[in-house]
């Protein structure tokens, strides 16, 4: 179980530096700037990606594409939303095991170094061409 917290806070380093990298000027020179075929809609700008969300990419008439799309479902649409869900989940998560067993809450400095060394391993090195 020790293991766990640090598991969870890699996978949130990551889909930070994702959702960073979609929504910050770096798209451009990133690996997500590459991607064609049917996924390129969801690896996208955040004016692109914004349009997944409705029938037929139209975001003048904001028809959603199916019911909650726009909502409780927007994660589902495109790269940005994804990644914090993904983000929120490994932190609830993670208090969840905190909660579980006192003992882990020493590791709480250890795994914001974690987080933060991850995070610009992706966001500076790993996610940029």
């Amino acid at each position: 179980m020790i293991i766990t917290p640090y598991i969870l806070v890699i996978i949130a380093a990551i889909a930070k530096s994702v959702r960073d990298i979609l929504s910050h000027d770096k798209y451009s020179i990133s690996v997500f700037a590459y991607i064609i075929g049917p996924w390129r809609f969801f690896f996208n700008t955040p004016r692109e990606m914004s349009r997944n969300k409705y029938k037929n990419r139209d975001d003048i008439s904001r028809v959603p594409k199916f019911w909650l799309s726009t909502t409780l479902l927007v994660w589902t649409q495109d790269a940005f939303h994804f990644s914090e869900m993904i983000i929120r989940f490994c932190f609830f998560s993670m208090c969840a095991v905190f909660c579980l067993d006192n003992i882990y809450v020493f590791h709480v400095p250890l795994l914001w170094v974690v987080h933060s060394i991850v995070f610009h391993m992706f966001y500076h090195k790993i996610l940029v061409k």
